[in-house]
């Protein structure tokens, strides 16, 4: 999960860059929209891990 955060926090200011120098390439975009699955993959992953934790320490 840490490096899908890193990457999320990469992707963000990949697009805070674009925005902010009016980029018109195409390269930057579609490897996020590329990898924007997995990372939301990821983050399903772990918010259940997180939610079947805490139902495990409510239970003892």
């Amino acid at each position: 999960m840490k490096e899908e955060t890193r990457k999320l926090h990469r992707y963000s200011n990949q697009v805070k860059l674009i925005c902010k120098e009016k980029l018109k390439t195409l390269d930057i975009a579609n490897q996020i929209i590329e990898d924007m699955p997995k990372i939301k993959e990821v983050i399903k992953i772990e918010r259940k891990m997180k939610h079947q934790e805490l139902d495990k320490k409510n239970k003892e």
